[in-house]
């Protein structure tokens, strides 16, 4: 009986606040949560460059395996999404997140609405804005990419351990912090208190290590364990020459309660990137605006995961 008085307080509150949603109150647990009927879902794992035609959507969304939706969105204009598995989904109207969430951002789940196009609406339009589900190397380097996903970009898969791209013989720092920092001023930086979670991480916490690197002390923000054995570099900052790599050998909690001094450095940066909590000393070249990630072979940096040259849709289409 509470329970349902509980929903209906819910449903009333998020109908006032979101009047123009087809709004729906689920439980779990002891909690309920706001989804959202009119919502496509996740459609925005990357964003290609350019826009294309009909004909080149489709022999893109065949380089997915599965299927393609057409439609219009006032504010983009004509919009395009590959790569989408179920088939039945391909019709629908509804509000899609229309940002990018890349590697180095905060999360912006903003959304826009979508109108999906008949057949024949679809095939007379020359000229939509494509976005993509899953893994963009499925296009095999034949466009270029405008923006690509957090879990898809090579600068996050090379750090995540559970990738196969991990690199696992040196740190790679993305960010060092200004100034320097005794234990508890930088585990109040990792944690936002003194006291290290036992219960996971959450937002603005992340893990914290520290190591001494060629026998300078460093702690080292978002690393999840210590790695015996790797060598360290410092940040590479975009026209510098890449840092040399160091020894580093970690060290325990209480030993680092002695040292006052220590340089504070970001391995690898939070799933949601919020540039104002830090004071950046230095950045690594490939955040920074305008980086070119098209490198000598014609692979996508981001991308990275082989050597193969870009390719050119067929002059046919």
């Amino acid at each position: 009986m509470f329970d349902k008085q509980r929903e209906n307080i819910i449903r009333k509150l998020a109908g006032m606040i979101y009047p123009n949603r087809d709004v729906n109150i689920v439980k779990m647990g002891n909690q309920f949560f706001t989804t959202f009927k009119d919502s496509l879902g996740r459609r925005n794992d990357y964003l290609l460059k350019g826009t294309y035609n009909y004909n080149q959507v489709i022999e893109l969304n065949n380089l997915t395996g599965y299927n393609a939706s057409f439609g219009f969105c006032k504010e983009i204009g004509p919009v395009a999404f590959i790569g989408i598995p179920n088939p039945d989904c391909t019709k629908e109207d509804g509000y899609f997140c229309y940002n990018v969430h890349e590697y180095g951002t905060s999360l912006n789940e903003k959304e826009y609405y979508f109108s999906s196009y008949n057949d024949e609406q679809a095939k007379g339009i020359s000229n939509y804005t494509v976005y993509g589900m899953g893994d963009p190397r499925l296009l095999d380097n034949t466009v270029l990419v405008d923006k690509v996903g957090y879990i898809y970009d090579y600068r996050y898969k090379c750090k995540d351990s559970s990738s196969e791209c991990y690199v696992r013989s040196v740190l790679r720092m993305d960010i060092k912090l200004e100034g320097t920092y005794n234990f508890y001023q930088a585990r109040m930086m990792a944690y936002g208190s003194l006291k290290k979670p036992n219960n996971g991480y959450s937002r603005g916490q992340v893990p914290l290590q520290f190591a001494m690197v060629n026998g300078e002390p460093v702690g080292i923000l978002n690393l999840w364990d210590n790695h015996d054995g790797k060598k360290f570099r410092d940040v590479w900052e975009l026209h510098k020459e890449e840092p040399i790599e160091l020894p580093m050998e970690f060290i325990s909690d209480d030993e680092a309660k002695r040292i006052n001094s220590f340089k504070l450095y970001i391995f690898e940066l939070p799933y949601s990137f919020e540039t104002e909590k830090y004071k950046i000393e230095k950045i690594d070249r490939t955040l920074e605006r305008g980086f070119n990630f098209t490198m000598d072979d014609g692979t996508d940096y981001r991308l990275k995961s082989g050597t193969t040259k870009q390719k050119v849709l067929s002059k046919t289409l």
